[in-house]
C-alpha cells in the first residue's frame, strides 16, 4: 500500500526546504507591507505638516503693502 510509513529522505529533504521558501517569502512580504505603511504614515504628516505652513506663508501675502 501506498503512504506508509515515513516519507524519503530526499521527500523530506524538499519538503523542508518547500517550508523555508515559503516562511522566507512570507516574511518579505511582511516586510513590504510595513515599508509601505511607514512611508504612508510619513506622507501622512508631511500633509498635515504642510498646510500649517502654506497659512503661515499665505499670511504676510495676503496683506497690502500700499
Amino acid at each position: 500500500m501506498a503512504g506508509r510509513g515515513a516519507p524519503t529522505f530526499l521527500k523530506r529533504q524538499k519538503e523542508l526546504k518547500r517550508a523555508a521558501r515559503a516562511l522566507e517569502k512570507r516574511a518579505v512580504k511582511q516586510a513590504r507591507r510595513d515599508n509601505r505603511a511607514a512611508a504612508s504614515s510619513d506622507e501622512s504628516q508631511v500633509e498635515e505638516d504642510a498646510p500649517e505652513s502654506a497659512e503661515q506663508d499665505s499670511g504676510p501675502d495676503d496683506s497690502p503693502e500700499d
